[in-house]
């Protein structure tokens, strides 16, 4: 699966679980932990600096 289609199914399924990812940070550590491992491994530093979701999405699309 590509980012793009990873990032599509994710928001259709995170609407669904606002309890579970209440905050933007939580949204991103979420999306971060689903990624393939080169690329998780290439984005976490973008969740420590605190990072928006579209911002993280962005860089690991362009990858």
């Amino acid at each position: 699966m590509i980012v793009s289609e990873y990032e599509a199914r994710f928001h259709e399924l995170s609407r669904h679980a606002t309890m579970i990812l209440p905050t933007e940070e939580e949204r991103v550590r979420c999306f971060v932990h689903g990624l393939r491992y080169c690329l998780r491994d290439d984005t976490e530093h973008l969740v420590s600096a605190g990072r928006s979701f579209l911002d993280v999405f962005d860089h690991a699309r362009s990858m």
